[in-house]
């Protein structure tokens, strides 16, 4: 069973961090679970906020930092880990980061 307190905690956790596409793509995923689940809660109008945009480069991600001065052993067995639970709710997603892996190789 969905906990959408769990759905409620996880976007507000998400908004409170740093902006990035894949935290985008993960918020609107979750925006649409706790929508469709409950859809007399869902704002019938967005709240307008100003968008600004930067021309500054991002940050190093603190995946980067981490990753960098791990074994590497180590880090492909903890990722390892992690897509094995990525292929298995989200297959397309697995295939897109193989196949971006193969296009570097």
């Amino acid at each position: 069973m969905i906990n959408m307190d769990e759905i409620n905690a996880e976007i507000a956790a998400l908004e409170a961090g740093k902006t990035t596409y894949a935290t985008c793509e993960r918020l609107s995923i979750l925006y649409n679970v706790r929508n469709n689940l409950e859809p007399d809660k869902a704002p019938s109008q967005p709240t307008p906020k100003t968008a600004y945009y930067s021309y500054a480069s991002e940050p190093e991600s603190e995946f980067k930092e981490v990753a960098r001065k791990a074994d590497f052993e180590h880090l492909l067995r903890v990722l390892d880990e992690h897509m094995k639970a990525i292929e298995a709710m989200y297959p397309r997603e697995y295939r897109s980061v193989l196949r971006k892996i193969k296009e570097g190789a």
